[in-house]
């Protein structure tokens, strides 16, 4: 498990407000848990599955397993393309090694 932000952009710049989602692929089994996290004013989001998921020794931190994801990204005030959430077309392979290259969504309003 580590920790890892990413980034959502709306039309060139930062989406504040919005919640992603990392939806583990159904193949990877009921081992791996769901992450979630909110983008501040900088777009930025750390994700992390729910505190009563992660071991007791992690659970003031946010964390995820490695492992393929679709995610999801929706908005409380912004209607975004499908494209970006119930019909999603975003993903992120997030696998081990030494350096992890957090992940930025680009996305257009229309």
């Amino acid at each position: 498990m580590t920790a890892i932000d990413c980034t959502v952009i709306l039309d060139g710049g930062p989406l504040s407000g919005a919640t992603v989602k990392f939806i583990p692929e159904a193949f990877l089994g009921s081992e791996i848990n769901p992450a979630e996290g909110v983008t501040n004013g900088a777009g930025i989001a750390s994700m992390s599955i729910a505190a009563a998921e992660l071991p007791k020794e992690l659970r003031r931190t946010a964390a995820l397993r490695v492992g393929i994801y679709r995610v999801e990204v929706t908005h409380p005030m912004k209607k975004l393309p499908a494209k970006y959430n119930t019909e999603s077309e975003l993903g992120f392979d997030f696998h081990a090694g030494d350096h992890v290259q957090p992940p930025t969504f680009n996305l257009v309003s229309k």
